[in-house]
Formats: C-alpha cells, sequence, structure tokens
C-alpha cells in the first residue's frame, strides 16, 4: 500500500539528482571490475531500483548487475525509509594524500517501511587491505603451516555447525596475527567505520571441499579472563575467489540473505549481531582471517552516523577546503564523539 501511494513521487526525485552525478564514479571503480570481484548484493526493491539501474546504463556502465549493493545513509520520505545496509569501497584504484581523506562512492537503492523497531546494519567492504607483498608471504607460510580442528574456538552451541580447520598456535600463527593486526592498524577507512578499543588477535581459517559453518552468531564476550565486547566482526580473505568454489559468508538481516566472496586482500566488516555462515565449499581451499573488535562506539546507529559526517566533512574539505560548513560539521562531529565515547 506504500509504494503506489508515496515512492512514485520520490523515486523522480532521486534519480535524476542523485544517480547521475554518481553512475560515473561507479562505472570504473564499482560496477564493472575486471578482476571480478563482487562487493554484495541487493533486491532492487520498490519503483527507484529500475530508474538507477537505467542510469547506470545511460552513463555506459558496462554490464551493471542486477542485484549490486549500493546503498547508503538514512532518509526519511513520508513513510519510506532509505536505510543503509552497506557501504562498498575500493581503495585500490585511488591515491591518498597523508590525510588520506576517505570519499567512498555510495548511493541511494533501497525502499523499506519505516519502523522504529528496524535494526540498522552497515556492512563495510574494504578493499586492498592487505598488500601483494603480504598476500604472498601469507601463502607461502601456510602452505606447511599445521591447522587443527575449528571447533577449538567455537562456542558450546556453534560447535554444532563449524567445520573447519584454524591454524595451530606457534610461530607462524603469530607472525600472520601480527601482519594482519599491522594492516588494520594502518587502515583509515576501518579505523573511520569501526573506533575500535580493542582487537582480538585474528584466527587464521582453512575451509576444503565439504567444510562450511552453519548459521550463528558470534558469542558476545570473548577473552576469559579479559573479556571485551564484541561489537563487530570481520572476515579478511587471504586468497583469490578463483581458487574455490562456494565458501560465502552469507550475512542475514530483515532485507534477506548476502553472500560476499571478495578478491584477496579485501575485507568485510559488520555487526557482531547479526546471524552470518560460510557456504560449503565445493572446490579448492578458502584461507580467511577472522576477528572481532570492541568499539569506542557502542551503538551500531551512532557509529553509522558517525561514519556518514566523517565521509560527509572530508568530501567538503577535499572539494572546498576549510570553509565554514566544514567547521560547523567537524565541530557537531567531534561533540558526538564526546557524548557517544566509551573509554
Amino acid at each position: 500500500n506504500i509504494a503506489p501511494n508515496i515512492a512514485p513521487n520520490i523515486a523522480p526525485n532521486i534519480a535524476p539528482n542523485i544517480a547521475p552525478n554518481i553512475a560515473p564514479n561507479i562505472a570504473p571503480n564499482i560496477a564493472h571490475d575486471k578482476a571480478g570481484r563482487f562487493y554484495g548484493r541487493s533486491l532492487w526493491n520498490g519503483c527507484g531500483g529500475d530508474r538507477l539501474r537505467s542510469s547506470l546504463r545511460q552513463h555506459k556502465c558496462p554490464n551493471p548487475h542486477p542485484k549490486l549493493h549500493l546503498p547508503i545513509h538514512r532518509l526519511i520520505r513520508g513513510c519510506i525509509q532509505f536505510i543503509s545496509s552497506s557501504v562498498i569501497f575500493n581503495s585500490s584504484k585511488q591515491q591518498f594524500p597523508k590525510e588520506q581523506k576517505i570519499i567512498p562512492t555510495v548511493f541511494l537503492l533501497e525502499f523499506r517501511e519505516c519502523s522504529s523497531t528496524l535494526p540498522i546494519v552497515m556492512i563495510l567492504c574494504i578493499d586492498a587491505v592487505l598488500t601483494d607483498e603480504e598476500l604472498e608471504s601469507i601463502a607461502t607460510a601456510l602452505q606447511t603451516a599445521p591447522f587443527i580442528d575449528g571447533k577449538t574456538t567455537a562456542g558450546w552451541y556453534a560447535q554444532q555447525v563449524k567445520h573447519n580447520m584454524q591454524l595451530e598456535g606457534g610461530t607462524v600463527a603469530e607472525d600472520m596475527r601480527s601482519l594482519v593486526m599491522s594492516a588494520l592498524q594502518r587502515n583509515a577507512l576501518f579505523q573511520m567505520a569501526a573506533y575500535p578499543k580493542v582487537i582480538r588477535p585474528p584466527l587464521i581459517s582453512r575451509y576444503t571441499v565439504g567444510m562450511s559453518y552453519g548459521s550463528h552468531v558470534d558469542n558476545a564476550l570473548m577473552g576469559g579472563s579479559f573479556p571485551m565486547r564484541t561489537d563487530l566482526s570481520l572476515t579478511l580473505f587471504l586468497n583469490s575467489p578463483d581458487a574455490y568454489d562456494g565458501g560465502e559468508l552469507v550475512i542475514e538481516d530483515t532485507l534477506g540473505h548476502h553472500p560476499f566472496k571478495l578478491a584477496a586482500g579485501a575485507m568485510v566488516l559488520y555487526p557482531a549481531t547479526t546471524l552470518h555462515r560460510v557456504a560449503p565449499v565445493t572446490r579448492g581451499t578458502r584461507l580467511v582471517a577472522v576477528t572481532w573488535v570492541q568499539s569506542l562506539v557502542r551503538d551500531a546507529g551512532d557509529r553509522e552516523l558517525l561514519f556518514e559526517l566523517d565521509t560527509a566533512r572530508q568530501s567538503l574539505f577535499q572539494n572546498h577546503g576549510k570553509t565554514p560548513e566544514f567547521d560547523r560539521i567537524t565541530k557537531c562531529h567531534a561533540n558526538l564523539l564526546r557524548r557517544w565515547v566509551e573509554l
């Protein structure tokens, strides 16, 4: 009942004003990737989907995937709410100055009925977290490294559905953890989205043919004698998606099930509150690093607002320099941090 009455009046204003300005930036970076990388999907619900897809074609965006997922921030128009489910970012093709200004390419996509009970889920895909040299070093080290049953690090209920192998503790494991932690610490986009307070030592997981990890939610507390709250989970892909079939990370939310299978060195950052699973591997070997983050900002909606404000102010600074508008947005961002950060 909502779409016929409201959406038709909204969608015509969205596509002409937003999609044409963004589509040229999408084509080279996301919609058509020569390496065949796929960064997410959407159901393209509502009357806006066809119009946006048409806009991509008009701007000669080659082979736009019918389920390419590129949503952004929440906007409310009547009873329609555009909700951010993921942000897609490809840093491998961009060079940042020392300040590392982050300007993700995002635009409106999904229609959703307004409800204060609907969760806000921001899923962030970040490319090139690891360098080619680091990936090569990891691949060499893992060829002869010992792996053990992954059930040893699963909760009592997750053990029933966890079927994988994990790198055994030792020198190789410590080297891998140090390498991954260094990559996370230097990644400006991860720092901007997660506000990490504590990061668990990463686990290196291996899936061969027949292995999978059934639907589960991560433990709310980890760390034994020194517990941490798990606000965010992340999966960092260590080998090429061409090296195996299946093995997608599938994250569930109120819109459905969203599979992710990224390029080597890319990462998915998502709320630890979600149900998720790893689909069975049917060919080859899947290698990933996984870990969990306690954020300085507990609430996922607050983190998303801070992320969007930071993105907007950096874009404003890059395009117009230090203006009064930039100063006001910076003041709001800083004062929201003061309100929400838990030290």
